[in-house]
Order: C-alpha cells, then sequence, then structure tokens
C-alpha cells in the first residue's frame, strides 16, 4: 500500500483517476474495509487501462502509461495476498461450524448405535466400505443370489457412491457367462439435461463420461438416442430446439456445450401448432408476478382449458406458497401439498407464538418470533440491536410496539376474540389471507370441541402442525402449483413458468469444502464459495472452476426441465432482462431473442404459434327430455346389526376408489382415510396397501394420468327400469374411453357379463371403447381384458 501511495504522490504528471476509485481503494485498504467487489472494480479499470482519466493520458501518454503499468503490477501482488488473506479469514472462522459439525455427527452416531438404526444417508458409505476389498463373487455370496440384466432408470440422478457400489455387481454378470453361455446386460436410462437432484448427490457427469468415452467395464458399449419427442405439440418443440441450440453456444464449459448440442433436435411426432408465449416485467415486485399468472389462468380458461390442464411450476417454496395463496384469495381452486400447510405461512407461525405468549411470556422463541415480525414491520437500521433490546423488554413494552392493545387487555380478551383482534389490527387478512382463514377455522373447530384452553390448544397444535392445510375440496378440478424439481416427468397442456430469473453463477449462502493445504489428505473446512477461493492454490482454482461448470448446466437443466413439461401451451413471466448472458435465465432469453433478430427494447411480449381455442368437453351423459321419472318412497329395513366383513372391506375400498380420479389425489385421500373414525371391523392398512398397489400397476398407471376425463361411480339411467354404475370410465380425447370395474371377492362369470354391459351401452352412447377391464385383488392384483 505504501509502494502504491508512493508511486501515485510521485507522479510527475498531473493525476486524475477514474471516480477517484483508486484513492478510495487505498484509504480502505488501509483500514481493511476492502471487499471483493472493490478488488474486482479496481482490477477491471486496469485491464481496461481506464484507472486514470483519458485526459491525464493524452496529456503524457508515455509518463502515464509507465504509472498504470508500474501500479498494475503492485495491486496484482496486493490482490493476490488480500484474496489469500480472505481465504485464511473464511477459515479462521468455519473452525467453530466445523467443530459443531463433528460434535453433531458424534452424537447421531450413539443414538443411532443405541436404537440399531441405520441413517438412509450412511448407507451407501457402508455398503462401499464392507465390499471395497473383496471380490464380486463374495458379494454375491453375502446377498445370496445372482443378477444377470441390469436395467437403471434416471440414471443421471445417480451419485457416484451408488455407481461405486454397483459397478462390482454388474461388472461380474457382463463379463462372465451361465451354463447355456449366455452373457448378462445393462441398460442405462436418462437424460443428462434433466439432472436436477445434485443437492442430493445425484452426479449427471457419470452418465455424461459414459456417453463421451468412459467405460468402466470389459465388454464394448453403445448409444442411443430416442429423438421423437411424444409429449409436446409442434411450436413447443421448435422453440425449445431453437432456444436450447443457442444456449449450447454460449455455455462457457465445453462438456455441457456438447450436452445440450447433441440432445436438443427433437423431432416433431403431433400436427397440433401448440403455442408459446414469454412475457418481460419491469416492476421488480412480486405482486405482478402473481397478477400476471391470474391473467395467464383467465384467458386460458376463457379459450376452454379447465383447471386440471394447469401446471405453474416455481424455483422455491416460497414462491409456491405466495402463488397458493394469491389464487386462493381470487377464488382459482389450487393442489399444491408442499405449499398449502397451514405451518408454511409466516403470519401463521406469528399468531401461533402470539398464543404461546398468552401462556407463557417469558419463552424466547414467542419472543423471537414476534420481534422478527416487529422487524420486517419497522425496518429499523440496525436489526441486530433492535433484537437485542426488545428480547429483553418486558410483555407491555413489546405490546406497544405491535399496536394491537395492551397487553393486560390482550390476557382479559377472550381467546378467540384476541387472536381476530391482533388479525384486524396488524392487517394479516388485508389481501383474504387463506392461510389466516383456515387458522381461524381450525382455532373455531377446537373450542367448539374442547373448550377454550390456549395451553391444549398449543399441545394440538405441535402434533398436528405438519398435517393441517387449506382444503380445496374433494374431488374439484384445481390448478397445480409445484417445484421444477416435482414437476420431473411430468406433463400438463398448459405450463406456466413465473419467476423465471434463476440466477446461474451464485455465492450468495454458498458453501464448500476446501483443503487447507495441497498436500495429500489435508483436513478439509466448509467455507463461503466466493471468487477468493480461486487465490488458494491450485485446489482452491479447480474447486472454484468445477462450481462454476456445475451451475452452469444445473441452471440451465432447471430450465429446460420447465420448458419442456408442456403439451398444447407454454407460458413464461421473466424479469426485464438489461443484458443477454448465461447469467441468469431472463438474460438467456434476451441473448435468444437477439439471437434470432426478434429483440426489440420497448417490447415486453414475445409470441411463437397460436392460442388454442378448446372445444368445452363433451357430458358423458346428455340429458334426454322424453325420459319420464317415477318417484318411489324409501322405506328403511331397520339398522343392520352385523355386516359381513368381506362385503364392508369392498364397500369401503370401493368408496375411497371412487374418490381417486387422479393419481396426485392419492395421498391426500390416504391421509382422510387414515383420520376417519367412521370406519371399523376392517384393516384400513390392507386396503391403502391395494389402492397404493393399483396406482402404480404397470396396466392401469396411465389411467389415473390429469390429462384424461375421468367419471367414478356415477348412474347411467339406461331405461325406466335399469340403471348401471361403473365403477371407473376414464375418456381419453374426446369419444375414446376405457371402462374399469372392481372386484374385491373371486371371479365370477356374471363379473364378465356385467362389464360387457356396461360396454354396450356406452358404445350405444357413440362412444369407442378401448378396453374394458376387471380388476380382481385375490390372491393378488390381476387385470382381465374383457374382449
Amino acid at each position: 500500500v505504501k509502494q502504491m501511495e508512493l508511486s501515485v504522490n510521485s507522479a510527475q504528471i498531473e493525476l486524475v483517476f477514474s471516480r477517484n476509485s483508486f484513492p478510495n481503494f487505498l484509504t480502505k485498504l488501509k483500514s481493511d474495509r476492502d471487499s471483493l467487489v472493490d478488488i474486482n472494480s479496481i482490477s477491471n479499470l486496469f485491464e481496461k487501462r481506464t484507472i486514470i482519466t483519458k485526459k491525464s493520458l493524452k496529456d503524457s501518454p508515455e509518463l502515464g502509461g509507465q504509472l498504470i503499468k508500474s501500479l498494475n503490477e503492485l495491486f496484482v501482488k496486493t490482490k493476490e495476498l488480500l484474496l489469500e488473506k480472505m481465504v485464511l479469514k473464511s477459515f479462521s472462522l468455519a473452525i467453530i461450524p466445523a467443530a459443531v459439525l463433528s460434535l453433531i455427527k458424534k452424537n447421531s452416531k450413539e443414538i443411532q448405535k443405541e436404537k440399531g438404526e441405520l441413517l438412509l444417508s450412511e448407507f451407501n458409505q457402508r455398503i462401499s466400505e464392507e465390499i471395497k476389498d473383496h471380490p464380486a463373487p463374495y458379494i454375491y455370496e453375502k446377498i445370496g443370489t445372482k443378477f444377470k440384466d441390469y436395467m437403471i432408470d434416471e440414471f443421471q440422478d445417480t451419485s457416484l457412491l451408488q455407481w461405486s457400489n454397483l459397478i462390482p455387481l454388474i461388472s461380474h454378470a457382463l463379463e462372465s457367462e451361465d451354463i447355456s453361455g449366455k452373457k448378462g446386460s445393462l441398460l442405462l436410462v436418462g437424460d443428462p439435461k434433466q439432472s436436477v437432484y445434485r443437492w442430493r448427490a445425484a452426479n449427471p457427469d457419470i452418465f455424461i463420461s459414459l456417453i463421451l468415452k468412459a467405460n468402466p467395464f470389459s465388454v464394448l458399449k453403445s448409444n442411443k438416442m430416442l429423438p421423437k419427442n411424444y409429449r409436446s405439440n409442434k411450436e413447443i418443440i421448435e422453440f425449445n430446439n431453437s432456444f436450447f441450440q443457442h444456449l449450447s453456444q454460449i455455455m462457457e464449459n465445453p462438456v455441457n456445450k456438447q450436452i445440450y448440442q447433441a440432445g436438443t433436435k427433437q423431432e416433431i411426432s403431433k400436427t397440433k401448432e401448440g403455442h408459446v408465449s414469454l412475457e418481460f416485467l419491469k416492476n421488480k415486485n412480486d405482486e405482478e408476478y402473481l397478477e400476471k399468472t391470474f391473467q395467464k389462468i383467465k384467458s386460458c380458461k376463457s379459450r376452454g382449458y379447465s383447471y386440471l390442464d394447469f401446471g405453474i411450476l416455481v424455483r422455491t417454496k416460497k414462491q409456491a406458497a405466495a402463488l397458493a395463496s394469491y389464487l386462493i384469495s381470487k377464488k382459482i381452486p389450487v393442489i399444491s401439498s408442499e405449499t398449502l400447510l397451514l405451518n408454511s405461512s409466516n403470519k401463521v407461525k406469528f399468531l401461533i407464538e402470539l398464543i404461546r405468549f398468552r401462556t407463557d411470556p417469558s419463552n424466547q422463541f414467542s419472543r423471537k418470533t414476534i420481534i422478527n415480525f416487529l422487524i420486517q414491520k419497522e425496518n429499523p437500521k440496525d436489526e441486530c440491536l433492535y433484537f437485542e433490546q426488545l428480547i429483553k423488554e418486558s410483555p407491555e413494552n413489546i405490546f406497544k410496539k405491535l399496536g394491537i392493545m395492551s397487553f393486560q387487555d390482550f390476557l382479559k380478551t377472550p381467546f378467540i376474540k384476541a387472536i381476530e383482534i391482533a388479525v384486524l389490527s396488524l392487517n394479516l387478512d388485508e389481501k383474504n389471507d387463506g392461510f389466516i382463514h383456515f387458522l381461524k377455522e381450525e382455532l373455531f373447530e377446537f373450542v367448539l370441541k374442547n373448550g377454550i384452553d390456549e395451553t391444549e390448544f398449543l399441545d394440538y397444535w405441535e402434533k398436528n402442525k405438519d398435517k393441517r392445510s387449506i382444503v380445496m375440496g374433494g374431488n374439484q378440478e384445481a390448478v397445480t402449483i409445484l417445484t421444477i424439481h416435482k414437476a420431473k416427468g411430468l406433463e400438463f397442456p398448459v405450463v406456466i413458468y413465473p419467476f423465471a430469473d434463476s440466477a446461474t453463477f451464485r455465492s450468495f449462502s454458498e458453501k464448500t469444502w476446501l483443503p487447507v493445504s495441497d498436500k495429500k489428505n489435508s483436513i478439509e473446512l466448509l467455507i463461503p464459495f466466493t471468487k477468493a477461493i480461486q487465490a488458494y492454490g491450485e485446489s482452491g482454482k479447480k474447486i472454484f472452476n468445477e462450481r462454476r461448470d456445475q451451475q452452469e448446466l444445473d441452471n440451465t437443466n432447471i430450465l429446460y426441465v420447465a420448458l419442456t413439461r408442456a403439451v398444447e401451451e407454454l407460458h413464461i413471466i421473466s424479469k426485464y432482462p438489461k443484458n443477454k448472458s448465461i447469467n441468469s435465465h431472463n438474460e438467456m432469453f434476451r441473448s435468444f431473442l437477439e439471437s434470432e433478430r426478434f429483440w426489440e427494447e420497448d417490447k415486453l411480449v414475445y409470441f411463437w404459434g397460436k392460442e388454442s381455442n378448446k372445444q368445452p368437453k363433451t357430458p358423458l351423459f346428455e340429458e334426454k327430455t322424453s325420459v319420464k321419472y317415477q318417484k318411489q318412497a324409501y322405506k328403511s329395513k331397520g339398522k343392520r346389526e352385523f355386516q359381513d366383513e368381506h362385503i364392508l372391506f369392498g364397500k369401503t375400498f370401493h368408496e375411497i376408489m371412487s374418490k381417486i380420479q387422479y393419481s396426485y389425489q392419492l395421498e391426500r385421500e390416504i391421509a382422510d382415510f387414515r383420520k376417519s373414525k367412521n370406519i371399523k371391523g376392517i384393516n384400513k392398512e390392507e386396503i391403502i396397501r391395494l389402492v397404493e398397489q393399483l396406482l402404480i400397476h404397470p396396466d392401469l398407471k396411465q389411467l389415473f394420468d390429469a390429462k384424461n376425463t375421468v367419471i367414478c361411480e356415477k348412474e347411467i339411467f339406461v331405461n325406466e327400469n335399469k340403471i348401471i354404475r361403473p365403477d371407473r370410465i376414464v375418456i381419453k380425447g374426446i369419444k375414446n374411453c376405457t371402462i374399469v370395474d372392481y372386484k374385491t371377492g373371486n371371479k365370477r362369470a356374471k363379473d364378465f357379463k356385467q362389464a360387457l354391459d356396461y360396454s354396450d351401452v356406452l358404445r350405444k352412447m357413440g362412444y369407442t371403447i378401448e378396453k374394458t377391464l376387471i380388476v380382481y385383488f385375490k390372491p393378488q392384483i390381476d387385470v382381465v381384458d374383457v374382449k
């Protein structure tokens, strides 16, 4: 620093620094206030030769050039020392967290040993340690069986440890023969572009290396691409092909480039046109994303789409929760199992802790939650100081800050009314918040059943907070909101991707393990992932570059999964990008539009293809005015004191299946079934097991896809004397249908007659019968196709 100051002060020319940045940097350096941003900023000025103004350089070009060179040499040395200092500081800050992690691990192992359990996360490591020094025959001997043929699906999500454990087994099968001379086989199925689980140790690099050159076995391998896209309509495929081909050109990593160049040339299999829209928002608030999503739903709904046709994809659960709450306030039915939990709302958490504060004003967690709410409300300059002052304050002073009422009045006010006043005073329900509404329902229901006892309610809440959620109704159609990770493998007629501005290269809250030295088996510490680690030896550079390459692939993969879920329409809502680059989703879109010469600075909306005008779904049963019905009084035969267990089992099974039109409803209906107190005398878990097996059966699982129209146990009036009620009718397209009938008893000839009768009736109604299936459950699931 002194040498740089000396060079500046002894300069023989009149020096004027650009924006006075270099002198400011030296001042910060002396007071130990330098940052990575400052270092990078000065580094850029030296690279562009703009560290001093053009006038200073023009007046004395030779002396100015020499001075810039001298200062740059000193700055480069200073930069290396500063970056090393940052890494060493990170190491010093990581020592205590590392010690805590070590202690947690030690205690965890002691608990596992005491309970005789093993965490799933440690299972692969344990297997690896057990088999690494043994030959493959030893492993076969231990598992007690031999497998000759292996097929691994979704291979891009395999971890390095899993693959290492499988290689010895597969190798033995591939490289040996059975008595007949037949060798084993291995089929790996996957797509590196759909690897989005690196945070779960998935390593797409294994699959990529196998696609390119690697082969851990002594037998030849062959690669086969599946070129045809059987999901999306024409415009969506063409848009994705063009877009991801362009991204392959601007990617930094050559292997990432190669994967996207080879894998985004999909062939079209459908003749329908399809539609893509890309809209940019200039406002930075989330409210506009929510409103635009709502408008997209309204637009599509007006053109004949149903709510079930929509899949809204987001990056985070926070975004999903905000969307769910907003759409519910607009009377849009929503399905979102992971975001509709009442306990996912910060407002709900605040009210729960307000109730706890009534019962125990000294509770530190309640105080913390209330103070955090106040921090958001008042936005103090020094949050830490504000928190430190309030955490020790009396309940009366905390309530003065809240502005609801005095703490004594809060204690005297009846339980329910006190919470209602808090909601109104703090405007917690100003936008018709669904979470607040359902929490109040929970409170009312509890008080009606159990009386006014806050302590009992808090006990009830602790046991049920991970189960209570906003209820959207049993079988009604609803918009699906889910994270992109959960959407993998799914498809929707209409996909909306709001908040499409995910950053590629992230360092905030990111951490990495870095060896203390370049020596072999050096201790590693968990430190913040920043550009500074590049300055810490070869290992630092390697780790930084590898993480950058991974982030580039991962963020592009997230976008690939999101944009390839749509069948008919794809709608993207993104923040207006100021630049074109691979650095974020919105900047990727701008780069693509510029490459296609579509980009216009003031244009916010771009379209490909035409919007669909769908015909409303044809009702299955049309009214016939000529049919007359005769009323009959129903006479009760009295309450049956005993019901055969087999009959009860069959009725209960049919009842739960009548509520499951689509596979996504399974989890909710099973949860409700387990909680039901009205079902007695049968084994609930046996029914649940059968239902779960039914939905994953290879001959049936496609019949629970949300793209079908499904009718469960609805009467069809054939004539004045005959009514039929098929268990399940699955309609594909306009008039193609499959009939499914469940039988929990033994096979009987009249079952087939009944199924054929159903087929005849629907055929006369104008439907084409693809299949008529009878599903038996004894002794195991048996699907019979009635020809």
